[in-house]
C-alpha cells in the first residue's frame, strides 16, 4: 500500500534521521549489505530524501545496477513539483510565505493557539477524581519522575532554543506558589541510562532554598 499510494502521487517522502544507515549498520537492522544496497532499496520503496549520508551512495548504486536512473528520475521528478508548489523558484515578493514578518514570531495569537493545541493533544489515562488539583486542598505536593525537571523532555531532539521553557516542576509551583512542593526524579528512563542532574539538586549553601548555583570570575591580579 504504502508504494503504490506514493507512487501514484505527487508528495515526496523523507527518511527520519538515520534511519536508511540503519538498513546496513552493523549496530543496527542487517538488512541490507552495504550502503549501496541501502540507498537503493529506499529509493525503489518511495524513499525521496535522505536525513544523512547514504544517499551519496546513488551514484555507485546505479553503476552497479542496483537501481536505474529512471528510478531517480522520478524521485526528483517529486521532489521538484513540491518545490515548484511552494514558490521556491518564483520571484520573493510574488510569494505569501516571503511576507510573513518576524514578529509573528511568538505572537499572542500564535502562542495561544499552541497552548490550546499542547492542552488539547495529553491524554490522561486514568482519573480517580484527583485531577484538577484544587487550589488550598493540599498542603504539599510531589512531583516525580525525571521529566518533570529535564529540559531536554520538553525540547526533543528535533528542536530550536526555545525561549522561557517552562518546566513541569516550575509550572506546578506557579499554579501553587502556597503549596510546598517537592520533587524526587526517581527512576531513571533506563536501566543505565543516565538523567542529567536538574537543578533541584543544587544550592548556593546547605541552608538555602534557592535552586542553582553562583559562578564568579576571579582576577588574577
Amino acid at each position: 500500500m504504502y508504494c503504490a499510494v506514493i507512487g501514484s502521487s505527487k508528495a515526496f517522502v523523507t527518511s527520519d534521521c538515520g534511519a536508511v544507515d540503519d538498513f546496513f549498520e552493523q549496530t543496527a537492522h542487517h538488512y541490507s549489505a552495504d550502503k549501496e544496497h541501502a540507498a537503493a532499496t529506499a529509493v525503489l520503496m518511495g524513499t525521496d530524501t535522505n536525513c544523512g549520508n547514504t544517499f551519496s551512495a546513488l551514484p555507485a548504486a546505479v553503476k552497479a545496477g542496483l537501481l536505474k536512473e529512471s528510478d531517480l528520475d522520478r524521485t526528483l521528478e517529486r521532489l521538484f513539483v513540491a518545490r515548484i508548489q511552494l514558490g521556491l523558484f518564483d520571484p520573493p515578493e510574488s510569494q505569501p510565505y516571503a511576507k510573513i514578518p518576524l514578529s509573528e514570531n511568538r505572537s499572542p495569537e500564535h502562542l495561544s493557539l499552541s497552548r490550546k493545541a499542547s492542552a488539547e493533544s495529553m491524554v490522561l489515562l486514568k482519573n480517580d477524581g484527583l485531577l484538577p488539583l484544587a487550589a488550598g486542598k493540599y498542603k504539599t505536593i510531589a512531583v516525580i519522575g525525571p521529566n518533570a525537571a529535564s529540559l531536554s523532555a520538553l525540547e526533543g531532539n528535533y528542536n530550536a532554543v526555545p525561549r522561557d521553557p517552562e518546566m513541569p516542576i516550575e509550572s506546578i509551583r506557579a499554579a501553587f506558589p502556597g503549596n510546598r512542593i517537592l520533587y524526587a526524579q526517581g527512576a531513571p528512563y533506563a536501566d543505565d541510562v543516565p538523567a542529567p542532574l536538574p537543578r533541584t539538586f543544587l544550592h548556593p549553601a546547605a541552608d538555602n532554598p534557592e535552586e542553582g548555583l553562583k559562578s564568579g570570575v576571579l582576577r588574577a591580579s
